[in-house]
């Protein structure tokens, strides 16, 4: 409980204390079927809680896309670029993607693979014309916090 109110504050103690209540009732001579509900109750309520994180991280960032929100404290929340990269193929198929890529040169193939070409980086920089089909990349908008913008000031 000391947890919830650190990170929370205290309009969480309630919450915590029931949740610690509805959990002392069950006790260790309580019917398994009430531990089974109680479980499904929990897994539930992370489902819920994974969802309200994702509809307001959504929210959020829609939010900080029209401006910043200063924190007062040096720091503000503004929507920052995330660019994410995933792999379009199987390490399989990349191989031979790889392979065919290069020529069949087998030497040049194991010098590739010995300096980390599953690094998209690598692919990236030293064969791009591989580097679309096999990856994707994405970039997307997501709530950060950081330094507050510097103010613009006369000098003189």
């Amino acid at each position: 409980m000391n947890r919830a109110l650190e990170t929370f504050g205290s309009k969480t103690v309630a919450a915590a204390q029931l949740a610690r209540q509805l959990v002392a009732q069950l006790g260790p001579e309580a019917a398994d079927e009430k531990w089974l509900v109680a479980e499904s109750q929990v897994r539930e309520v992370k489902a819920f809680a994974a969802e309200l994180a994702v509809a307001f991280g959504e929210a959020f960032t829609d939010r900080l896309k029209a401006g910043d929100i200063d924190l007062g404290d040096g720091r503000r929340f503004y929507a920052g670029k995330v660019t994410k990269t995933a792999a379009r193929l199987t390490p399989g198929e990349a191989f031979e993607a790889l392979l065919e890529a290069l020529g069949g040169d087998v030497d040049t193939l194991k010098d590739f693979l010995s300096s980390g070409w599953c690094k998209y980086g690598e692919v990236k920089g030293r064969l791009p014309e591989l580097f679309d089909q096999l990856y994707e990349v994405t970039e997307t908008l997501d709530a950060k916090t950081g330094a507050t913008k510097r103010q613009a000031r006369l000098t003189r």
